[in-house]
């Protein structure tokens, strides 16, 4: 059981790259048409939210406490990455909530914010492999 949630655990930061990718190309396409509107942010993370939900049936609510912050230290790196930007880039621009609190707190980048996430993340699923 532990080694399936570990398995599952490395495969929910598999899919934030994913997520990541396919926002990338999202940008990119809508930039060739000349639409300089942002990525739906909210809809993303609810799409990733309900994702993560069913992981209450089959682990328990530790290890969906656990995969939710993978949003916030996973998916924005390879989103910076897969743009050619550096990992921590902090947009000035984005509409995407995270980022207009980071820049109202003068952060210069999400270094922090993003392994600080990955630190909670890892502790909740090490809590989680107590609970299965």
């Amino acid at each position: 059981m532990i080694i399936s949630a570990i398995i599952f655990f490395l495969g929910y930061h598999g899919l934030n790259i994913l997520i990541a990718n396919w926002n990338v190309n999202t940008v990119i396409d809508r930039m060739a048409k000349g639409n300089r509107r942002q990525i739906e942010h909210f809809w993303y993370g609810l799409g990733y939210l309900i994702i993560c939900l069913p992981m209450y049936c089959i682990a328990n609510i530790w290890f969906v406490l656990a995969v939710i912050p993978l949003h916030l230290s996973v998916f924005p790196v390879a989103y910076n990455v897969f743009r050619g930007l550096a990992p921590f880039n902090l947009s000035k621009t984005s509409a995407a909530l995270t980022d207009r609190l980071m820049n109202r707190l003068k952060l210069k980048d999400t270094e922090a914010v993003n392994l600080g996430a990955e630190v909670i993340a890892i502790i909740l699923f090490t809590i989680s492999l107590y609970h299965l």
